[in-house]
């Protein structure tokens, strides 16, 4: 595990960088994820095959706004997550040189998987499903302030009320100052009456 955090998510960010981004997404918007992933293993049937192919598991980072929903319930005195969908975006070649955004819908439970994808008609269907040999969803939500199981807010939501509050008295402040430094031209002495 120890050579794992030098790259945890496969994307070249070690351990405490990955945790770092969790950390300010869940400080910001109240609940992230840390998803555990393992690659595709076709053809894949023994721990030197597994290893002979670099295969590992990884961290995926999951935002509040990519969970699109969940359900839980106590298991053995536990509260555990039972199914929970994912927002997705994957990348597929297109023609010899593009590339294509495709958004999907990762569905876990324990034991299995499946994405769906928007079809022509603007339904959503499965596009791919799998087992895994895990019997729990292989996600950690990361609270920022807890509400409730995957429920969270944002912890400084007071201190982002007050620093608006701030930038909107000094803003003032500025147009009053600048208000008084603008000169107003005006005649002294002069005679009222005159034209």
């Amino acid at each position: 595990i120890r050579a794992w955090c030098e790259n945890i998510d496969l994307q070249g960010r070690n351990l405490h960088v990955f945790c770092a981004d969790v950390f300010r997404h869940a400080l910001g918007e109240g609940l992230a994820g840390i998803l555990v992933e393992y690659p595709r293993a076709d053809g894949v049937r023994t721990l030197a095959d597994e290893r002979a192919r670099n295969l590992r598991p990884y961290f995926v980072a999951v935002r509040k706004a990519d969970i699109l929903g969940w359900r839980s319930a106590v298991v053995d005195g536990q509260h555990v997550i039972t199914q929970l969908r994912i927002r997705e975006t994957v990348s597929e070649d297109d023609g010899e040189f593009g590339e294509r955004k495709i958004e999907q819908v990762r569905v876990l439970t324990p034991g299995a998987w499946a994405t769906h994808r928007k079809a022509q008609g603007g339904e959503w269907v499965l596009h791919e499903s799998g087992a895994t040999t895990l019997p729990v969803v292989p996600f950690v939500p990361v609270y920022g302030k807890r509400s409730g199981f995957m429920l969270g807010e944002p912890p400084l939501m007071n201190v982002a009320h007050m620093n608006v509050q701030h930038w909107q008295d000094s803003s003032d402040q500025q147009k009053s100052v600048r208000f008084a430094r603008v000169r107003i031209a005006a005649i002294v002495g002069g005679d009222p009456d005159a034209e």
